[in-house]
């Protein structure tokens, strides 16, 4: 934090004393910042709801492709293999996913602080994100392999911590650039363990949207799949309908049926393209917090521009993933 310190003046033999505050603070700016934060926070947490759901339904669809290969084995057995083999990942984006959310209120609170001055709930705020960060980080660390990141230390107490001596606006300068500081330091974390994930997890999650792909073949082998939603969906692309007769066409012409297949194959692979540049787009939108908080902190001018682009891409990147 860039806040003045105290200072000691000797003035014709006498000790004064002058308390420095945090006056280059910009209070407007710091409005801004906890605005765009909430919107970052809520897309960061959207992303990690979504990627839970995709990843139930991905293990669902190898439960079905392993039913359909082996229709006569242990379906049970097959489930139990699948939840012991995916309960790592599926317990990391639970933990995400609410260290997100918690994310959501402390930006909510740093914007009551700014506005109504409201100390002891940001505290209350920062203390449960950083809990929760903490448990995210703790199987991180546990899993993947890197560098352990270590919990985040307890600090939030600060942002209540003002002094004595200093009252009125100056006060509440000096806890919004506390706030920012406790902020911005987990989130700094947040970032390293979204790159640790990364590391772990994108390859697991790149294998299981692969799965779409073998669970379309066979479906396809026991001839139980219609292409003709394909079709008009290739139809749309182009601004147009499918014809009537479309269902007995693709059945007299495998070609042309296995054209289809072909093609969405193709569409499969772009989704899993989009898991990697999900990860970079949120480790990405994290920095960007970052680099705003310490020039709030610094009193230097702050450029939400980088932060809105990065929410901007998650969105698109949470569309295309919705199509999956």
């Amino acid at each position: 934090m860039r806040c003045k310190p105290l200072s000691v003046l000797v003035l014709a033999g006498t000790v004064g004393i002058w308390f420095g505050g945090c006056s280059s603070l910009d209070i407007e700016a710091a409005r801004r910042l906890a605005d765009n934060g909430t919107k970052a926070a809520t897309t960061v947490h959207d992303d990690s709801l979504q990627a839970q759901q995709h990843t139930a339904q991905a293990v669902d669809s190898i439960a079905l492709s392993k039913f359909l290969a082996n229709p006569k084995g242990s379906h049970t057995a097959v489930i139990d293999e699948l939840d012991k083999e995916y309960a790592t990942l599926q317990q990391l984006l639970a933990l995400r996913t609410t260290m997100y959310g918690e994310l959501e209120s402390v930006y909510v609170s740093f914007g009551d602080l700014v506005r109504f001055d409201v100390a002891a709930e940001m505290k209350n705020a920062a203390d449960n994100f950083i809990g929760s960060a903490n448990n995210f980080i703790k199987v991180i660390d546990t899993v993947s392999g890197a560098t352990p990141i270590g919990a985040i230390s307890a600090g939030a107490e600060k942002i209540t911590q003002t002094g004595f001596t200093i009252l009125g606006e100056e006060a509440q300068k000096r806890r919004v650039a506390n706030a920012s500081e406790v902020i911005r330091g987990a989130v700094e974390r947040v970032a390293a363990a979204m790159a640790a994930e990364k590391v772990y997890a994108v390859s697991v999650r790149k294998g299981l949207a692969l799965q779409r792909q073998t669970l379309l073949t066979e479906l396809e082998r026991h001839d139980l799949v219609s292409i003709e939603p394909l079709v008009a969906q290739a139809a749309t692309q182009v601004g147009t309908e499918p014809a009537k007769d479309v269902g007995k066409r693709l059945s007299s012409d495998p070609a042309l049926r296995n054209a289809f297949i072909a093609w969405q194959r193709r569409l499969f692979d772009r989704k899993v393209a989009a898991v990697e540049q999900n990860y970079e787009a949120q480790i990405g939108l994290l920095t960007a917090l970052v680099a705003e908080h310490k020039k709030l902190e610094e009193g230097q001018p702050i450029d939400l521009a980088m932060i809105e682009a990065w929410i901007g891409r998650l969105v698109q990147l949470q569309a295309a993933l919705a199509k999956s």
